[in-house]
């Protein structure tokens, strides 16, 4: 047994890398290798007749000279490297000392020496460089290797891991349930989200976890640390990230750790029946799984062991990712070594409906007391295959396999005993559909000999078989739908019109969650939007202030209401200007006008209107709660050149690149609460007009700028027309 870290904190020195036996074995074999040579040079100068007296000097000057000498210098060298002396380094310099008084005792032709020595030297300097060459190679990929694994790059720190609770987590359930009876299926599936009861944070990055109370020391074998190397190697789009364990600290805990994915697992969607899970959504769902399995199969993490409905999860993307892949080995080996244990309380076990959907050659030791079960179960790829085919049927059926997702106690023994003794399977009706093809596949993955159980290819061509008419990912297969729903119903426009509005609603909206409306309607109609340069356009950036003070002052509840509020209606005054909402983080909402769709230079005025507008709301506006409340926002916009495009493929966005961003971003940031902040140049485009009221702010200081003349925006100058029709107008801010 040994430990990773503390062997690569012995053996470091921090000089090129960390250094040990394996090593030292290695300079020894690469320096002496020159010392047979020699003899056998010798030998064969020796029965050629050569030793007269002219030859044999050539001999020893090219050893003493330049392959003793450089010899010599690398032996010392290690020496310093490994900053310790040993006998394995000790015998070669010996030996090249030895030989140097040798040869300097045969040596009587000094000057055809010396001659002989120019001549080879470019021969020797080629030797050097392909020992050097050799050298560095095994060091990157035999012993660098090795360096990399005992760094234990996949152990997390227990000052890096921070486990956040959730205090109003089911408040919080309760209200996401609410919302998904009160709205419409297009807005709930948008707007759906996992509500967790606790994650972690790893610096910045948020995980899901699961915790196990370690009772001793855990001992990492060399098996386990090349195992967990590999495992924190993989990356796939289809698997949630390993971001590591954390263990044999003073919190008394092992905790493994993986990426948070928010929308929800593949089994909460299964058993929602308000969900419309259609034959695009279970193409999609199942070639991600297959996706992610097949490449674990093949990498050196050779299987899942854990696979289940609830360990697939869907992201924001609609991407179905694979979570908690790989560790069920290593958590058994810890429990039948009584390392770990369940703690007291945990988020997470393993559910009875789970447990009795695992292969039965891995679920043969169980616990007949009727208790839940409280471990993992081993696993293999055989046993990864049983597993896809329950989640399949799940998925075809939209109910658990046995019927059993709302036991909350084991309820003995008899159904575990049916399952594998009697050859128990999940239940399938005689009803013939289209999935009947699948449906098969799935009674072929539960066959107990696991030799006999279908290959991923098989499956993934009974896919293709069962949805021929679903391809791609969901994007792609949600777009076709719609199209075929176009086409079927135009001779039934007057039976069939709700369908398609729905159809057409439930993909137009999770478009243009991702992509402008226009950029959305091209990638319908099948036309890749191409990258451009716009010579001009608007970008416009708000900013809440004293948001800090808020999330100190009010529970998460309120501060996620505040700004649910607050920027619906800044939504609401982007619907009545030419502009585009690009994103919101955090606090800060930023707007572009001009972009995907050009509008004749009147994007500067556009989001002028909006700043005016946007501060409007914030001047008036009011917490419930806190009649004192003041909201203040800053808002800084510039107009420029810009270039936009869609990034990605298989999840696209919608992306500003440019200064002008920058430039906007600097506005904002430099500007004072419940001010409007431009530059010089939009200025001039506002002044132009005679139609707005600006006061010059002055010289500031802009990063990345240098000094830049500002300007404040304080009211459009409305006409006496335009007054009386639309009532009072807000006064200006006092400069």
């Amino acid at each position: 047994m040994i430990d990773g870290e503390a062997y690569f904190e012995k053996n470091s020195t921090g000089k090129l890398g960390s250094w040990g036996w394996r090593d030292v074995n290695l300079q020894f074999i690469i320096c002496t290798l020159p010392v047979p040579i020699y003899f056998v040079v010798v030998a064969i100068w020796t029965i050629n007749g050569a030793s007269n007296s002219y030859r044999f000097p050539f001999l020893q000057t090219y050893m003493i000279l330049t392959d003793r000498f450089w010899l010599f210098f690398r032996c010392f060298t290690i020496v310093a490297w490994c900053g310790w002396c040993s006998n394995y380094i000790f015998f070669p310099c010996l030996m090249n000392a030895i030989l140097y008084i040798i040869s300097l005792s045969l040596s009587r032709d000094t000057t055809f020496i010396l001659f002989i020595f120019y001549q080879m030297n470019k021969l020797i300097t080629v030797i050097r460089d392909f020992s050097y060459s050799v050298y560095n190679w095994c060091y990157e990929t035999v012993i660098g290797e090795n360096t990399r694994k005992y760094k234990m790059t996949w152990k997390v720190p227990k000052e890096s891991l921070k486990i956040i609770v959730n205090k109003n987590a089911d408040a919080r359930m309760q209200r996401e349930l609410e919302n998904r009876t009160a709205k419409d299926e297009a807005n709930a599936l948008t707007s759906r989200r996992r509500v967790f009861g606790s994650y972690a944070l790893i610096g910045t990055q948020r995980a899901e976890f699961i915790q196990f109370r370690q009772i001793k020391h855990i001992d990492i074998t060399n098996a386990s640390l090349d195992f967990l190397y590999n495992l924190k190697q993989l990356k796939h789009d289809n698997l949630a990230n390993f971001y590591g364990i954390q263990l044999n600290d003073d919190l008394n805990t092992m905790t493994i750790l993986h990426a948070l994915v928010e929308r929800g697992t593949l089994e909460e969607f299964c058993l929602d029946r308000d969900f419309g899970m259609d034959e695009t959504f279970k193409s999609a769902f199942m070639r991600d799984i297959l996706k992610g399995l097949q490449y674990l199969h093949l990498s050196p993490v050779a299987y899942h062991g854990h696979l289940h409905a609830a360990t697939c999860l869907i992201d924001i993307n609609w991407v179905l990712k694979i979570a908690l892949y790989g560790v069920t080995n290593f958590v058994c080996d810890n429990f039948d070594a009584e390392n770990i244990t369940m703690p007291d309380r945990s988020d997470y076990t393993i559910s009875y409906a789970q447990y009795v959907c695992f292969p039965p050659e891995h679920i043969r030791e169980y616990d007949a007391t009727g208790k839940l079960p409280t471990r993992f179960v081993r696993g293999s790829k055989q046993g990864d295959i049983y597993c896809v085919g329950m989640i399949f049927y799940m998925m075809i059926e939209r109910e658990d396999p046995y019927r059993l997702i709302h036991s909350v106690e084991r309820p003995g023994s008899g159904l575990m005993m049916e399952i594998l003794d009697h050859n128990l399977m999940p239940f399938i009706s005689n009803n013939e559909t289209q999935e009947d093809t699948l449906l098969d596949k799935c009674k072929e993955c539960w066959n107990r000999d696991p030799e006999k159980r279908p290959t991923i290819e098989n499956l993934r061509n009974a896919i293709a078989i069962c949805y021929a008419d679903s391809k791609g990912n969901l994007i792609d297969q949600m777009i076709r739908m719609n199209e075929k729903y176009a086409d079927e119903l135009e001779t039934l426009v007057a039976a069939r019109s709700a369908d398609l509005a729905l159809a057409q609603m439930q993909t137009m909206r999770l478009l243009n969650e991702m992509l402008p409306a226009s950029i959305a309607k091209d990638l319908k109609n099948g036309v890749i939007a191409p990258a451009r340069s716009y010579a001009s356009a608007t970008v416009m950036f708000v900013q809440i202030c004293d948001f800090i003070v808020i999330l100190k002052r009010r529970p998460p509840k309120e501060v996620i209401g505040f700004l649910n509020d607050i920027f619906d209606q800044f939504d609401t005054v982007i619907k009545r200007h030419d502009a585009y909402k690009v994103e919101t983080t955090g606090e800060t909402y930023m707007v572009a006008s001009g972009v995907p769709n050009e509008n004749e230079g009147r994007h500067v005025f556009e989001v002028a209107e909006m700043s005016l507008e946007i501060r409007a709301i914030s001047l008036s506006y009011t917490l419930e709660n806190d009649k004192n409340y003041k909201l203040r926002v800053r808002i800084g916009f510039h107009a420029g050149p810009i270039a936009a495009g869609v990034i990605g493929i298989k999840n696209p966005r919608y992306c500003l690149f440019g200064d002008t961003v920058n430039f906007a971003s600097r506005m904002q940031s430099n500007c004072p609460p419940l001010q409007i902040q431009t530059s010089e140049i939009t200025a001039r485009m506002l002044l132009a007009t005679h139609e707005y009221k600006l006061v010059k702010r002055g010289i500031v200081h802009v990063k990345g700028k240098g000094e830049v003349n500002c300007y404040w925006l304080n009211e459009h100058i409305h006409k006496d027309e335009e007054i009386e029709e639309s009532g009072t107008i807000s006064h200006p801010l006092e400069s």
